[in-house]
């Protein structure tokens, strides 16, 4: 016996299966004699039929099995199909295949049954014999399809989608295959352009508006998601699909009010895992701990992902006990883990214990190589430790790391800034940190690598370039602008370069007594040769 029907829904879009050949009507046998002691075929025959409409199968099957006709064969088949006797139903399909008569008909049921139990070459090979027989079957031609793009062949699907389409323009089936084999090859413009044509010819198919809403998203095209997602919503005012992407949409022009609301709503008539925590994680973003604590204790019961938001929680109420009991309840053992160990590094180091935080990382590089964020233990790790006063020990876990990664944007921008800064290696730094800056051309704090590591060769005009860039990234950042100081002062220009040391001062979280030498030299001395 196979394995239940409902096992395993294709993709998208599975034609449905026509039980049987032209519709009948009812018909209501009239012997006085017992019709199950008939010989006549064609009596047996309208007995089963009738017996398979009225939905009983097991006398249906009994007429069927006295009839030797591969018309009756293939019945049968299709009957212990819906069974789910597929073994049954494979082995009369090969005797009708045999025989020849409705061989294309067997073949489309043999190839679904293949596509259920994840046989999907041999599928495809009987749908495609079919196919070269019946070259305008629409619904086996999509049925194909899906199989591709289930399989990830997305080029192949839209290749038959494309053909079939030329058969049936404007077919709303079609249409909506072809966008998602688009989206799933990545080209979005011909995933909306097919979308907009679906929506022409099927006006009122919501999923429609809520694919093309998110292709919009993918596209930057923020304002026409927008409009898309409200479509949506007009005809399924409970969509999740719209809804959270107008929250995203909404979230990402700081519109948070609106997009609590429509999760709050959403969460209200439609609640789902997904729902509550993207509404916990903005409740937390605003400042909201109360509420989230709220909404995820009212669970009736808390899974790993609970405590940690939980956690999360607690620690933006500055409750660091109570963070840390909820971390320790967490037992996931996957790269789930990593998230664990940055959050509690996260709480230590927020309480004032850097040295637990780097013990805790430290204990954590073991998980490094499981995802791109367990990697970012190697980061705050090598991060915690220079800011600790420990620039070695620092240096050489990125060195170390670097190893493995080689092309690290963050690894390589690490190295090469500690190189420069310590003035040594300093054309290999310049190296490493201009790989990571093609890896990363945008990123502000790379953008000031390579401007410190200009400054260190004496090319202080190059660098004020570079310097300019990374101030329009991170403009903040307090170590940014007192470069920008050194590198003002090196050229002459003093009294820029007290203004950017005084920002600099203001943004300091702490005391630096290096910069606050730096301002008492200029101001006292009304502007100096030397920095100290």
């Amino acid at each position: 016996m196979g394995k239940p029907r409902y096992a395993k829904l294709i993709v998208f879009i599975f034609p449905v299966i026509v039980m049987g050949c032209a519709s009948l009507r009812s018909i209501t046998p009239v012997s006085s004699s017992d019709p199950l002691k008939t010989k006549n075929p064609y009596l047996l025959m309208m007995y089963a039929r009738y017996a398979q409409n009225q939905g009983d199968a097991e006398t249906a099957l009994n007429f069927y099995s006295q009839i030797n006709d591969p018309y009756a064969w293939l019945q049968q088949a299709r009957i212990f199909y819906v069974k789910n006797d597929t073994d049954n139903a494979l082995a009369l399909i090969e005797k009708v295949i045999n025989e020849g008569t409705y061989s294309n008909e067997a073949l489309e049921l043999r190839a679904r049954i293949y596509a259920e139990r994840d046989e999907w070459v041999l599928a495809i090979k009987d749908i495609e014999k079919v196919l070269s027989n019946q070259p305008d079957n629409k619904e086996l031609a999509v049925f194909l399809a899906n199989i591709k793009m289930y399989l990830g062949d997305f080029k192949g699907a839209r290749s038959i989608l494309e053909k079939t389409l030329e058969s049936y323009k404007d077919d709303n089936v079609i249409l909506y295959a072809l966008s998602k084999a688009c989206i799933g090859g990545g080209d979005l413009i011909s995933a909306r352009n097919y979308l907009v044509e679906l929506i022409k010819v099927w006006p009122d198919f919501s999923p429609a508006y809520e694919d093309l809403g998110r292709v919009y998203q993918l596209l930057g095209d923020s304002s026409s998601a927008e409009q898309t997602y409200l479509e949506a919503l007009k005809m399924n005012p409970v969509s999740s699909v719209a809804i959270l992407g107008l929250s995203d949409i909404y979230a990402s022009q700081d519109k948070y009010g609106d997009a609590l609301k429509l999760l709050q709503r959403l969460n209200n008539e439609n609640p789902s895992q997904e729902v509550l925590y993207r509404l916990v994680l903005l409740e937390i973003h605003e400042g909201m701990y109360e509420e989230a604590l709220k909404i995820l204790k009212d669970q009736d019961t808390l899974a790993d992902e609970d405590y940690y938001y939980i956690a999360l929680a607690h620690a933006g109420l500055s409750q660091w006990d109570k963070a840390l009991q909820a971390l320790d309840k967490i037992t996931v053992q996957d790269g789930f883990l990593c998230d664990v160990i940055l959050l509690k590094a996260s709480i230590f180091e927020d309480m004032g214990k850097p040295e637990d935080s780097i013990k805790i990382l430290k204990e954590g590089l073991v998980y490094s190589e499981k995802s791109e964020t367990c990697r970012e233990i190697i980061y705050r790790l090598t991060n915690m430790l220079e800011e600790s006063g420990k620039r070695e020990e620092g240096l050489a876990v990125a060195q170390d790391a670097l190893k493995k990664y080689p092309h690290d944007p963050h690894l390589l921008n690490f190295v090469g800034y500690i190189w420069a800064d310590m003035g040594k290696n300093l054309n290999e730094a310049r190296g490493l940190i201009e790989e990571a800056l093609s890896l990363k051309p945008d990123d502000g704090f790379i953008i000031d690598s390579m401007a410190w590591v200009l400054y260190k060769l004496g090319l202080f005009q190059e660098s004020l370039t570079y310097m300019e860039r990374a101030l329009q990234k991170t403009g903040d950042d307090p170590i940014i602008n007192e470069h920008m100081g050194d590198v003002l002062f090196s050229l002459g220009q003093k009294e820029k370069a007290l203004e950017y040391y005084l920002k600099a001062s203001q943004l300091n979280e702490q005391e630096n007594l290096s910069l606050k030498q730096k301002i008492d030299n200029l101001q006292k001395q009304g502007g100096s040769d030397t920095l100290k």
